[in-house]
């Protein structure tokens, strides 16, 4: 599946009107993801990488505890009107005691959509992660390693990247239309490949909400460095959870909400 196409368009600036000119946009898809024959949720993304953002997700709003209770993984087959398979469909098998969380979930979320009260959360307090010095030169210095690999940013000039970066070594990148959809790809990427999270950084091209940092800490990362700022709700979790906060991050400097410097 394509993931850029080119699109004609006007360039206008300073009273000027530029000819037409073709430029490289995102192609975003919707991602349906069922589980035993029920929706369990639709996300706009950009293809690829899809099983790791199932992963992720799964992991973060913890209905897995681990890989192995995500039985299987497997697009549905079958073609659209243009002839193709999208592969915009991925049926997932989970393990008896994930299903069982799966509908508590479900449950949850049926009720907050209805307006009505929902029954208690099945989620576990936040979990308290392992602490990391970070080295003030190195962060400077992520915004611009990340985008010289982020492979869509440099065909089009936009997504939202996340990154992984343990030993001061910058380990895998991921990007996505939305900022959770690239945050869980780095998730669901480590917990396939059993690589870990603790000790580690994430790095997040964009604003932290708490959706996201809520799957981040879940999944037990040390640390969580972002080029946009934080919400209260993110520097209220990062503190209680243990891990350094690091926003507002470019070559310039940053700010540090929780954690300390080499």
């Amino acid at each position: 599946m394509s993931t850029a196409t080119r699109v004609r368009h006007i360039s206008v600036g300073e009273g000027v009107r530029s000819a037409y000119r073709p430029v490289r946009l995102i192609e975003e898809a919707t991602l349906t993801v069922n589980a035993h024959g029920a929706r369990i949720f639709s996300t706009s993304r950009l293809p690829g990488h899809d099983v790791e953002l199932v992963n992720g997700f799964l992991l973060g709003e913890e209905i897995i505890k681990d890989k192995s209770e995500v039985r299987k993984a497997s697009f549905c087959g079958g073609a659209d009107a243009n002839g193709t398979n999208p592969y915009n469909t991925l049926d997932v098998e989970l393990s008896p005691t994930a299903t069982i969380r799966l509908a508590a979930y479900q449950a949850i979320a049926t009720a907050q959509s209805c307006g009505v009260k929902a029954p208690s959360t099945p989620h576990a307090p936040m979990r308290t992660v392992s602490p990391l010095t970070l080295a003030a030169d190195a962060l400077v210095a992520l915004p611009g390693q990340v985008k010289a690999k982020a492979a869509m940013w440099n065909k089009t000039g936009a997504g939202v990247q996340a990154a992984v970066v343990r030993g001061g070594q910058l380990h895998l990148v991921r990007e996505d239309v939305t900022t959770l959809g690239a945050v869980d790809k780095v998730i669901g990427a480590l917990l396939i490949d059993d690589q870990p999270t603790a000790g580690s950084l994430l790095f997040v091209g964009g604003s932290l909400a708490e959706g996201v940092v809520k799957h981040a800490l879940r999944a037990g990362f040390s640390a969580i460095a972002a080029t946009g700022s934080p919400t209260a709700s993110v520097v209220k979790l990062c503190k209680e959870a243990g891990a350094a906060l690091v926003t507002d991050l470019d070559e310039g400097g940053f700010n540090l909400y929780n954690g300390t410097l080499a």
